[in-house]
């Protein structure tokens, strides 16, 4: 008992420090983005998204040197049903809905293809090493697309290089503190998984959703201040860096050949349908409204049910 104590105070403390963090990162993502003239989205995108799978990246390179590259795949899709369903779904609730610009709303269609492309890869069994480069190129255009559509003059002097420099550097030192505080909160959440005693399952499932603890509350901090775009274009470009670069880095180092095939298609098929759902939204009122948020929430859980029942009858 002292143990979980000890446990749930720790928690709390590293959400603190993500807070703070968020709010920190935000700031200076703002700046960028009016400076360089580069949406708020792409600035969520290209430089919260990627740069937060760290996390899983880091778990999926580690699983794939230790020669079980389907743990990090597990991480992957499970962490992506959480950015998509839950942590989106919270956003919009507690933030009472993300309102999109037209730019936002005709680049979400791209994102089903995203989380479609491993899931089509893995059906013969495998993601092969050529799978994985394939996954690694689909990244690299994609980012080479979305900067090539903003606009690239810059609207600054010689003599504001400087300020620029200062914002970059410390969103990412904001960002390495968000990515620390992550960590310890998944760290701390398997402790308490492992003392209370509950199911495998829910020690995956939890190990995912503590892998988005820093878009969660990013996303958060950019929705309460009006700035709602950059936090969803933080929580899709987790999805787009996760599914094209992590995977694709696993693949290359360790092709990734599932134990069980249709569990893994089953968390695939559920990822695509959280990104379904989204992108339904997405169009039908150019905004994330709150009612919508409760229903992504209410989507996620039952997405857990179902992967429960599926973990029981395919394993």
């Amino acid at each position: 008992m002292p143990e979980l104590l000890l446990a749930a105070i720790l928690v709390l403390f590293f959400f603190a420090v993500l807070t703070f963090a968020a709010r920190g990162a935000l700031k200076h993502v703002i700046n960028l983005s009016r400076t360089l003239r580069i949406p708020e989205f792409t600035i969520g995108f290209l430089f919260v998204g990627i740069i937060a799978i760290f996390p899983e990246l880091s778990i999926g390179i580690s699983s794939a040197l230790s020669g079980v590259s389907s743990f990090g795949l597990g991480i992957v899709f499970g962490s992506n049903i959480a950015d998509l369903a839950l942590i989106t779904g919270l956003v919009a609730f507690f933030s009472g809905g993300i309102k999109l610009k037209s730019a936002t709303i005709s680049r979400s269609n791209f994102f089903v293809f995203i989380t479609l492309l491993p899931v089509a890869l893995v059906l013969d069994g495998e993601i092969s090493r050529i799978d994985g480069a394939i996954l690694l190129l689909s990244f690299i255009f994609y980012v080479f697309f979305m900067l090539s559509h903003g606009n690239r003059k810059p609207v600054f002097e010689a003599s504001d290089t400087r300020a620029l420099e200062f914002d970059i550097g410390m969103l990412l030192i904001y960002i390495a503190i968000m990515l620390a505080a992550g960590h310890f909160i998944t760290e701390i959440a398997m402790q308490m998984s492992s003392l209370l005693s509950v199911p495998l399952f829910f020690i995956g499932a939890v190990i995912a959703v503590g892998t988005c603890m820093p878009e969660l509350v990013f996303a958060l901090q950019a929705s309460k201040t009006k700035h709602g775009e950059t936090g969803l274009g933080d929580i899709l470009g987790n999805v787009f860096a996760d599914c094209l670069l992590t995977i694709g880095i696993i693949a290359l180092i360790s092709p990734i050949r599932p134990q069980n095939l249709g569990l893994v298609i089953l968390t695939g098929s559920l990822m695509i349908a959280a990104m379904l759902v989204l992108v339904w939204f997405i169009h039908t009122d150019r905004k994330i409204s709150k009612k919508e948020g409760a229903f992504l929430l209410a989507l996620y859980f039952l997405f857990m049910a179902l992967q429960w029942a599926g973990e029981s009858s395919l394993l």
